[in-house]
């Protein structure tokens, strides 16, 4: 006698799982940057030494009372969502290569990290204007090292409040 197997939709019915790739336990949305400085990159790098350029930001996040929202560490900061949601990791890499003798490149990479996907969405939703604003941030602090790295005197008299609050 032949049957045909039937679907049997019982608890006790065998659960077969499909194999998936691995999702990352981090999600990252960046954006990156790089100009050229006509100055060699020891000249380059002292003015990423001597400049703030977190201030920015850190001004506009207080101007905004947000600042209580952040936790600034090595690199980057932290944002801290309201309700316990998945914190959001905001890391800045800036690197300087030599170009030739006299130049040098800039690169600025800022990324938004998520540890759930949750905090992800979150991210996204806000990109139109978080990736704008992390755009000019990073412009400003490249246009302000590439100002002071260009100068031809690095005394600490010569930097003024303009380069403090430009960066």
């Amino acid at each position: 006698m032949n049957q045909t197997p039937s679907f049997d939709p019982s608890p006790s019915a065998p659960i077969v799982h499909l194999p998936r790739a691995p999702r990352p336990t981090t999600h990252v949305i960046s954006n990156s940057m790089t100009i050229t400085i006509d100055a060699g990159a020891d000249a380059t790098r002292h003015a990423l030494e001597r400049l703030d350029l977190a201030a920015p930001a850190l001004r506009a996040l207080t101007e905004l009372g947000l600042d209580d929202r952040v936790t600034l560490r090595p690199g980057g900061m932290t944002w801290h969502q309201h309700g316990g949601r998945g914190p959001i990791d905001v890391d800045v890499d800036i690197a300087v290569q030599p170009r030739d003798e006299d130049g040098s490149l800039l690169s600025i990479t800022t990324r938004f990290s998520a540890t759930d996907e949750s905090a992800r969405l979150r991210v996204l939703d806000a990109w139109a204007l978080v990736g704008p604003l992390a755009s000019n941030l990073a412009e400003r602090a490249a246009r302000t090292v590439k100002d002071y790295a260009e100068r031809d005197s690095f005394d600490d008299d010569e930097l003024g409040e303009w380069y403090l609050r430009a960066a």
